[in-house]
């Protein structure tokens, strides 16, 4: 029987990108954990395609929300639907796109993590194959005119174009000067917002009453979770000796660019209502 204290759960989307989810299922079968630990996987199927071969283990759960829901909104009714099932809390869940790669060690050494009782959401050194950290997403809380000046850049798609561009290539100039050069902490930094490429959660985050009712289709993942996590008084801890490969081949790299700015458009206004406009 599955030890309830010594369960991962990895959750994830599909969206007509079934060979990367079969890639990224593969690659996790391949892991070895220590004694009594075990890792389950709840998929989101947001195109209602998804046929896995039977050579995949019971231990992968797959569920239809009949219409595309989106990322974190996926992995949060993936996340739902399993508790529903299991009855219990998992002792970490992972919200994850399927275009990264763990680090052979990454489990063995989140299970020997040893980190403050606060925190309750990691995020890993996620590199892209360039070796850009995409970790430290935001190290400090952003400014409530910052947040306010995205809910007027994304009404316009040249400027949402501008803002990009400018994002793009300071993450670049930050690549070349000062990456090289970055001092990594011996253990854990506690920092504002982990990348939503890939975080982890850890049961407590849940039991203190936290949730994933994201609110929006797209982006604007990071901010949700570091403000529910705020809410909690708790925190998140960046963790170097955590490592993953992010290879930026997500489904939404081939959505029109109307889409994305609605999407941007609509997250920013529900993150500055919700967390930043002063009542």
């Amino acid at each position: 029987m599955t030890d309830k204290k010594r369960m991962i759960l990895l959750t994830i989307t599909h969206f007509n990108n079934t060979k990367e989810v079969e890639c990224f299922l593969r690659h996790i079968s391949d892991f070895k954990l220590p004694y009594n630990w075990h890792i389950g996987i709840a998929i989101t199927d947001n195109s209602n395609n998804l046929k896995l071969p039977d050579k995949f283990t019971p231990n992968i759960k797959v569920y239809m929300p009949l219409e595309n829901i989106g990322y974190l909104k996926g992995c949060s009714f993936a996340f739902n639907k399993w508790i529903e099932e299991s009855k219990f809390y998992p002792e970490w869940v992972v919200i994850t796109n399927t275009d990264i790669k763990f680090d052979e060690k990454f489990f063995n050494n989140l299970v020997n993590l040893i980190l403050p009782e606060e925190v309750c959401c990691i995020a890993p050194d996620v590199l892209l194959e360039n070796g850009y950290r995409q970790n430290p997403h935001k190290k400090c809380r952003p400014g409530d005119f910052e947040m306010y000046a995205y809910t007027l850049i994304y009404r316009n798609t040249f400027l949402t174009f501008i803002l990009d561009n400018l994002y793009y290539y300071s993450c670049n100039l930050r690549r070349k000067l000062k990456d090289k050069k970055i001092k990594l902490p011996s253990n854990f930094e506690l920092i504002y917002a982990p990348h939503g490429s890939c975080f982890l959660l850890k049961k407590t985050f849940f039991e203190k009453g936290g949730n994933l009712n994201y609110k929006g289709f797209m982006y604007g993942e990071e901010i949700y979770i570091a403000e529910e996590i705020r809410k909690l008084n708790l925190d998140v801890a960046w963790v170097p000796e955590l490592k993953v490969t992010h290879f930026k081949k997500s489904t939404t790299c081939k959505v029109l660019n109307e889409k994305k700015v609605r999407w941007r458009l609509e997250i920013s206004k529900i993150l500055w209502n919700d967390y930043f406009a002063r009542k």
